[in-house]
């Protein structure tokens, strides 16, 4: 799966106005059906940490809730920003 370029720069964008620190990861397929997506249409896959100890699919994976409206805050600013860009 690769990021469409113009997308991750809006999602980089849309992080450091939500306060958060954006970073590009290495390169991973991440387990994810959303490769099959970018087939058809451009996307971007965003990695949102929340500073926990165990990986996502860890057993014991705890998610701390407080990064949750944050998320929220990042998710719809980087809709809104994606969809301003196409119109």
């Amino acid at each position: 799966m690769l990021n469409d370029s113009k997308l991750t720069v809006i999602a980089e964008q849309a992080a450091r106005a939500a306060g958060l620190k954006a970073v590009r990861p290495i390169s991973s397929p991440a387990s994810e059906d959303f490769g099959f997506y970018q087939k058809n249409i451009p996307g971007v896959f965003v990695f949102v940490g929340t500073s926990g100890t165990r990986e996502w699919y860890h057993p014991a994976f705890d998610l701390d809730e407080r990064a949750l409206p944050g998320t929220a805050k990042l998710l719809a600013s980087l809709a809104e920003s994606a969809l301003a860009s196409i119109e």
